[in-house]
């Protein structure tokens, strides 16, 4: 581990350089068997075209630790399932004026865990084996600098590709399951876990410095600041990195989080207006907030009606007004309804502010006229 104490005294050295997204940035993710689809990838272009979106979120990580292209780098070829052509997909987003952000998810890898008789993984204290959560993940050692160098490659590959942009997920620790049994081979006593994740973060930076980097953490993390047991802290997370990306989903909130009267319509507003203007207090040094936004039905019931529009809605009011929205089969039927509810008051003059928005949906829309929030 002399790699990490070297890497520890470079730690604050070196600053930010990036070439920059655009701004704003709005737009969605879209999973690699979406990608496959060149009749459904081009539907999605037309309405993103229609409602000004310019950004695509694409897996060329997943969460099973598939690489689902066919990459050039001998050393990611045994997780590679190909399921997309990545050099056509680049020309055609790009054909049309449509950014590329690359998702890798980084330390929940079982193809990596199980690799060389667990030689990168989190093991079982017990068995020595690799060690699985509650749901049946394996997980790869975030202190083992080679699993760091392994997810960079994949960034630096589809950047080189034509990527504009990448985004490290799951960079955190594991937290479900039995942890108290988890065996980290390349632990460094006198860090904490958040110190690891800071200088993973500040790691991809510097090897990726090109380009604009973005590390996705929990929805909770600006409220709590930092969350303790999976190593995610928002201050030292957003000083390393270009690009912040809470996973601002209503649904993963608990369901009396900022309640107040039985009115959901504004929880939602108030979750994400409220998580943003939280965050944004880490952005000193020209950081981006970006969250994800939820267009999915789970726990749609206390998010009130039109929770799509009402989370855009806030989304726009902070910062540079850049969102991704979330849908994991990648569709966007709510999504498209929403922009043009959206559209359609901005058409008329309307105010986009809470009151206003609350006004128009349920007065311009019979049928929920006279049914409660």
């Amino acid at each position: 581990m002399k790699k990490l104490r070297y890497f520890v005294f470079i730690f604050f050295v070196f600053a930010l350089n990036a070439k920059k997204l655009p701004s704003p940035v709005r737009g969605i993710y879209l999973n690699p068997y979406s990608c496959s689809d060149t009749r459904r990838i081009s539907l999605d272009v037309d309405s993103m075209k229609k409602y000004k979106l310019n950004t695509v979120v694409i897996d060329v990580k997943e969460d099973n630790g598939i690489i689902p292209f066919k990459s050039k780098n001998p050393e990611l070829q045994k997780a590679v399932r190909p399921i997309y052509n990545l050099d056509s997909l680049v020309k055609f987003f790009h054909r049309n004026d449509i950014l590329l952000v690359g998702r890798i998810v980084t330390f929940k890898d079982p193809i990596r865990a199980n690799a060389e008789k667990g030689k990168y993984a989190v093991l079982n204290k017990i068995t020595h084996t690799p060690w699985r959560d509650s749901g049946g993940a394996y997980w790869v050692d975030p202190y083992n600098i080679d699993n760091w160098d392994y997810n960079i490659a994949v960034a630096r590959e589809v950047l080189k590709r034509g990527f504009d942009s990448v985004q490290f997920d799951y960079v955190r620790f594991p937290s479900d399951g039995n942890i108290g049994l988890c065996e980290y081979p390349h632990y460094q006593k006198g860090y904490y876990y958040s110190d690891i994740i800071a200088m993973f973060a500040h790691y991809a930076k510097f090897k990726l410095k090109n380009y604009d980097v973005g590390i996705d953490v929990f929805g909770y993390l600006p409220w709590l600041k930092r969350i303790i047991n999976i190593g995610q802290d928002m201050k030292m997370i957003t000083a390393q990195v270009d690009i912040v990306s809470p996973m601002l989903y209503p649904s993963h909130f608990g369901d009396k989080f900022l309640l107040k009267n039985g009115d959901y319509f504004k929880r939602t507003y108030d979750i994400i207006r409220g998580s943003l203007v939280r965050a944004q207090k880490y952005t000193s040094k020209g950081q981006r907030i970006i969250p994800f936004l939820q267009s999915f039905t789970y726990k749609q019931s206390k998010m009130g009606k039109f929770y799509v529009e009402n989370q855009i809605n806030a989304a726009i009011s902070i910062g540079d007004g850049s969102y991704y929205v979330w849908n994991a089969g990648g569709n966007y039927f709510l999504l498209w309804k929403a922009l043009s509810n959206l559209n359609s008051m901005q058409s008329r003059g309307r105010a986009l502010n809470y009151i206003k928005l609350k006004e128009y949906l349920f007065n311009e829309t019979s049928r929920h006229r006279n049914q409660r929030i």
